[in-house]
């Protein structure tokens, strides 16, 4: 039974073990599900492009966003990118070394010159082999607002927090927890290895069932078949323990192990707001004031 639960660890770490050259541990939420802005005229628009080169990642997808504007906009592709940035630093551990990037992106929109401001929510980037060559296959997350609209009505923050909804997930069936916060990897090796703790349970009873009655049909091997149903026992025991050890394991990493980022929507208001920004070099939380 020793062996038993040796491979239900070298099963769990080897599967879970598993990791990939891409700039977070798990891939953010919004890549596959893209934030619905509350607000009229302010989009949520994920660019991807690929280049050699990480430092170029944020210009390409600059150029490519006007691609991806809506086509009752009628923008023309060809874009005059100006960048606002600044750096607020705080002693508060939180907001400290932060940089703020804002565009305004110079376009045609119906044969009109328009402004139309943007910012960078978030980044992902993952090292790809196309025709033999590595290249970075970078997303970013644009927040974009119409013209006429204000980009300071909605922030948008990003957090890899999910309150309880992984625990109670968890609690249920084991690895749905993490599966629900974008662990999809450890997800299925507490499941796999929750449901093999379970087997081994069903088998290791059945077998001491079977021992038990032919100790019962056979007298004269009362105490061989005895001695066997006692192993299978012991057996069944080892399974339970470690099959409420994956549970509880599984249902206390579903509560503080941290998610895939996600984007959380607040409608900004007078007074302080916060939201996240991202750079090439660094990124955080950007404090600000509405008036």
């Amino acid at each position: 039974m020793r062996r038993t639960a040796i491979l239900f660890t070298i099963m769990f770490l080897g599967i879970a073990g598993y990791a990939q050259k891409h700039s977070d541990k798990l891939k953010p939420q919004w890549m596959t599900d893209t934030p619905v802005s509350k607000i009229d005229g302010i989009f949520y628009i994920p660019v991807s492009v690929y280049s050699t080169d990480y430092n170029s990642i944020f210009t390409l997808s600059l150029n490519e966003l006007t691609k991806h504007l809506p086509r009752e906009w009628n923008v023309k592709t060809n874009t005059e990118v100006t960048r606002d940035s600044h750096t607020e630093r705080s002693s508060n551990s939180i907001t400290r070394n932060q940089r703020t990037q804002h565009y305004r992106l110079n376009v045609e929109a119906n044969g009109e010159p328009v402004e139309i401001r943007c910012r960078v929510v978030d980044s992902y980037w993952e090292k790809e082999k196309i025709g033999g060559n590595k290249q970075y296959k970078g997303t970013v997350l644009y927040q974009v607002s119409a013209p006429d609209v204000m980009l300071e009505e909605e922030t948008a923050l990003t957090t890899t927090k999910y309150g309880l909804s992984g625990f109670w997930r968890s609690a249920i069936l084991p690895g749905w927890g993490q599966w629900h916060k974008g662990s999809k990897v450890k997800g299925f090796a507490f499941l796999a290895s929750e449901a093999a703790a379970v087997a081994g349970i069903i088998v290791s009873e059945n077998m001491r069932a079977s021992y038990i009655k032919k100790a019962k049909e056979q007298p004269k091997f009362v105490k061989e078949y005895s001695n066997k149903a006692d192993n299978w026992e012991n057996g069944r025991n080892v399974c339970i323990g470690v099959a409420a050890g994956i549970w509880l394991y599984n249902i206390i990493d579903a509560l503080v192990s941290p998610g895939a980022k996600r984007v959380v929507l607040n409608r900004s208001s007078n007074g302080v707001y916060i939201s996240p920004t991202t750079g090439t070099n660094e990124s955080g939380i950007s404090i600000g004031y509405n008036f």
